[in-house]
């Protein structure tokens, strides 16, 4: 909550950054007391990440082992991924990018299924750190589940509408200060 004086006249950094990926990294920090090594860590473990992502939503639609590598490929090895995740250290959006990959595969998974608990719990694990990574990521996902909502039967939708208010109220405590300020 400290004032951050040298970009666009003054801000405080914790309303408007995106704490998602902090958060997600802090444990990481207090096992290496290491910043750059923290850092470097979270990164290769969103990569992996993005990848089981990938490969759920994979298999999901069938696709072959070369179609799921590829899709991986296409999405974290070319140009632009690695000079914004890599080079320019945009770790933040490609921790929204991952959680938003993570949404996209349950989403699949769960749009011919009827909605259980275990649907529920990655829902409001996902959405809230969605809504606490990037915005960018999270409007983006908002309608995934928009189209899942639509989808669905009406007693589903109360399954859906009940989990977007539990991410709602879990990741108030950032999301209120940040949409005031």
């Amino acid at each position: 909550h400290n004032l951050c004086p040298y970009w666009y006249n003054g801000f405080i950094s914790f309303q408007i950054t995106s704490p998602g990926w902090f958060f997600f990294t802090l444990p990481i920090y207090l096992l290496t007391d290491n910043i750059l090594l923290s850092t470097f860590i979270s990164l290769i473990l969103l990569y992996i990440f993005g990848f089981i992502f990938i490969y759920i939503l994979g298999k999901n639609q069938k696709w072959s082992l070369l179609m799921i590598v590829s899709f991986f490929l296409f999405f974290f090895a070319n140009a632009i991924s690695i000079g914004n995740f890599i080079r320019l250290g945009r770790i933040v959006s490609l921790f929204g990018f991952v959680i938003f990959l993570g949404i996209t595969a349950l989403i699949f998974k769960y749009k011919n299924q009827k909605i259980d608990i275990k649907f529920m719990v990655f829902l409001v694990t996902l959405y809230t750190l969605s809504l606490i990574s990037h915005p960018q990521e999270a409007v983006l996902s908002s309608f995934l589940i928009l189209c899942l909502f639509l989808h669905k039967n009406n007693k589903d939708r109360i399954k859906i509408i009940l989990g977007v208010l539990m991410s709602f109220l879990l990741s108030s405590f950032w999301l209120i200060p940040f949409i005031l300020s």
